[in-house]
């Protein structure tokens, strides 16, 4: 949300959505939008990592590891 609002987004849409993870999601396919429009890089530091993967079921958290070792560079981002 951070980064879209500091980019002056409209994000009325996004923070009347009911709830965190939908905001989250949101925000998200937003900045993917403009990643590919405008062929850029964000970088997100996320602090306490390790509790957003704990929060996460083992499934999905395993399925992101193998993806993301398995991507060329020219496909992370």
């Amino acid at each position: 949300m951070r980064i879209l609002q500091e980019r002056n987004e409209d994000t009325s849409g996004i923070l009347s959505l009911s709830n965190e993870d939908e905001i989250l999601d949101a925000s998200l396919d937003r900045l993917k939008e403009i990643v590919k429009k405008e062929n850029k890089i964000y970088l997100i530091f996320v602090e306490n990592l390790h509790e957003v993967f704990r929060q996460l079921e083992p499934k999905v958290t395993k399925n992101f590891w193998r993806t993301s070792r398995n991507m060329n560079p020219e496909q992370k981002g």
